[in-house]
């Protein structure tokens, strides 16, 4: 339910002072968590919501973090990625 919720905020909230960039930053973390407590391939969403993150709203206040977590998630979980 709220995967849906936060892809729908993304979807139609499209300008930068709206809610979309912490909808995606939150869809992206979940994803995260979901790859960690179950060790699948959620990683490459996650990523794939950070780095779209990045490019749709560069000036948002949660790109810094969201790089420092692709880089983070890129070096621990290398092994999930590859297989």
């Amino acid at each position: 339910a709220a995967k849906k919720a936060f892809e729908t905020i993304f979807l139609n909230e499209v300008s930068e002072n709206s809610r979309a960039p912490d909808a995606l930053f939150a869809l992206a973390n979940a994803y995260m968590r979901r790859g960690v407590e179950q060790g699948d391939a959620s990683f490459e969403m996650a990523a794939r919501y950070y780095q779209q993150l990045y490019e749709f709203y560069p000036a948002c206040d949660h790109v810094d973090k969201a790089y420092q977590l692709v880089e983070k998630m890129q070096l621990k979980y290398r092994k999930l990625w590859t297989q």
